[in-house]
């Protein structure tokens, strides 16, 4: 049985789909539209700037997002008084949910998207040399829980969850996700400690988190 579904409900469901696509690109333009527009308003009107950001993300609490900011679909939900220090960057082909009270140091990457392995199955090539029929990829959802502080040019990739409370080191690549309560560092990011929050909180322990397969 042949699907159906267009490429863009494939993306979302987190199933391979090709791209470029019409649809995802007037999608992805919209979202640039709202972009532009709140990188180019004054960090002083912070009204407009949260109107814009209410209209452009999936959900906004009051919070502060400096700019520049780079999202492509709006595909984001950000819980109530976070905080995201300059050139934060979301590929937010899957949803990026984000929790109360996070800090996001500079220059952190939220990359939902990956592309398969296999350079033949990324793409369908011609005789010149050219991609003939687009690029194949995925999505997977990315979680930031509650309280969760995250170090300057971290790099968070696609499937993670990160523990409420945690923390992760600045400069880190988090492939895989990380248990609430913890101070979190490196390449590839592992668990460094405990904090003392986890006794008051009682978190689950770190093997009740999923990890990405």
């Amino acid at each position: 049985m042949s699907d159906t579904r267009s490429e863009h409900e494939k993306m979302l469901a987190g199933d391979i789909y090709r791209s470029p696509d019409d649809e995802i690109i007037a999608r992805a333009m919209a979202a640039r539209t709202r972009l532009d527009a709140y990188n180019a308003t004054p960090q002083t009107d912070m009204e407009r700037r949260t109107a814009i950001l209410r209209e452009a993300l999936v959900g906004f609490g009051p919070g502060l997002i400096r700019s520049p900011v780079t999202w492509e679909f709006g595909n984001i939900l950000i819980g109530n008084g976070c905080f995201f220090n300059y050139d934060c960057i979301f590929l937010d082909s899957a949803r990026i949910t984000i929790g109360d009270h996070v800090a996001v140091g500079p220059r952190v990457v939220f990359s939902t998207a990956g592309h398969p392995l296999e350079y033949d199955e990324r793409a369908a090539w011609n005789d010149a040399g050219r991609i003939a029929i687009g690029a194949m990829g995925y999505a997977r959802p990315i979680v930031v829980g509650d309280h969760v502080w995250i170090g300057a040019s971290v790099t968070v990739l696609p499937g993670v969850t990160i523990g409420a409370r945690s923390t992760i080191g600045a400069g880190s690549i988090v492939n895989r996700s990380i248990p609430p309560d913890v101070v979190a560092a490196g390449n590839p990011c592992r668990v460094i400690r405990t904090l003392r929050s986890a006794e008051r909180a009682g978190a689950p322990s770190r093997q009740a988190i999923p990890e990405q397969p």
